[in-house]
């Protein structure tokens, strides 16, 4: 699809932005632990996790197109930075959904220039009752006490809030909880070889107090198909911007680099290496656009936003490891993007839905809806 000349504007904007205040740092963030808050400051005000809210809530009112344009460009010049933005924008897509008018006037107005994070369950699993839940929460004097285990939440050193589901009255209910180091204990964190800026850890909840705004509600079927056709589409934007700088990064060493007396991009396996390889991430960026522009459109397809997602996970490991094979030995050296790239692309895969169980619900609801002929 074409972009819109206040897009292409939006568009240069985030790009000058990456390269210059993210992409330059990237090997930092493999060491670093805690977010920068400058940078964080900028993101906020490039509009890099409110792109999609309601202004009356402190939002920009933009679409779900201009919000894919912003983060690509992120995820393009580092995809640890990438994907801790997109657990704060993750974790604001259910609380715009679920949450009453009171609770998107309090949070929204509280939250801006810090971080979120959500339980990694509520985008793994893809049926919201068989989510493995290990909080439960009571009444206690009007206020709900929270106790539990949660085994992967994302930003969990850094982010203020959580969005976690809890089991409430026998029924799984999605809660808003304050990261209090005293009542919140990380027992593990995990290997994300070199994105330590991108935490994933379980931690232990111990008599957390929270208050009835917290408690956002049950997500009933509909509701969580469209928080997932969202979160979907924002993991497939941060996937493929690391596949697009794979492929530029590979183009650019083989049109620099020469063997057997001329370029590497010039060898005939080489050239039809790198066409499949752009051929993928172009039909990746349009599927995105396209599931975006359907959101926009009040037409957000469940099944779309899975095939999008279905589609980019199928390549692309092997898209990585052509980029990787492109650049022979240098391709594991980390004077050379791909490396780290392919290391992301790995960890990445581990937090999305398994390719095989996307697989069975696409093809189950197709059938049932009678659209394979």
């Amino acid at each position: 699809m074409l972009l819109a000349n206040e897009q292409i504007e939006l568009q240069d904007l985030a790009r000058d932005f990456a390269l210059k205040e993210i992409k330059p740092r990237a090997l930092d963030f493999e060491s670093q632990l805690n977010f920068d808050q400058a940078l964080l400051n900028a993101l906020w005000e490039l509009g890099s996790f409110n792109l999609t809210i309601n202004e009356e809530f402190g939002g920009l009112s933009m679409g779900f197109v201009d919000l894919a344009i912003v983060l690509h460009e992120i995820a393009y010049a580092c995809m640890a930075v990438g994907q801790v933005v997109a657990s704060s924008v993750i974790a604001l897509f259910a609380l715009n959904l679920l949450g009453n008018h009171n609770q998107k006037k309090y949070f929204n107005s509280n939250i801006e220039g810090k971080l979120l994070g959500y339980d990694l369950n509520l985008t793994k699993y893809l049926n919201y009752h068989n989510l493995p839940v290990k909080l439960e929460a009571r009444l206690v004097n009007d206020k709900f006490m929270v106790n539990g285990q949660i085994d992967f939440l994302t930003n969990a050193s850094q982010a203020q809030w959580f969005i976690v589901p809890v089991k409430l009255d026998s029924q799984i209910q999605i809660v808003v909880i304050d990261n209090l180091p005293e009542n919140i204990k990380i027992t593990k964190s995990f290997n994300t070889f070199g994105k330590k800026i991108h935490q994933v850890s379980s931690v232990e909840i111990t008599n957390l107090s929270i208050s009835k705004i917290n408690i956002l509600g049950e997500m009933v079927p509909k509701t969580y198909q469209e928080f997932l056709t969202r979160t979907n589409l924002i993991q497939a934007i941060n996937f493929n911007a690391g596949l697009s700088r794979a492929t530029d990064e590979a183009v650019l060493y083989a049109s620099q680099r020469s063997t057997f007396g001329k370029l590497i991009k010039d060898h005939q396996g080489v050239t039809f290496m790198l066409a499949d390889m752009a051929k993928e991430v172009n039909i990746a960026n349009s599927l995105i656009l396209n599931c975006a522009s359907l959101i926009d459109c009040f037409k957000e397809d469940f099944l779309f936003s899975l095939n999008t997602l279905n589609f980019i996970l199928q390549n692309g490991e092997n898209l990585a490891l052509n980029a990787v094979q492109i650049l022979g030995g240098y391709g594991y050296c980390k004077e050379y993007k791909v490396e780290k790239i392919l290391r992301d692309i790995k960890t990445s895969i581990l937090e999305l839905p398994d390719k095989g169980e996307i697989s069975e619900i696409v093809g189950k609801e197709y059938c049932q809806n009678n659209l394979i002929k």
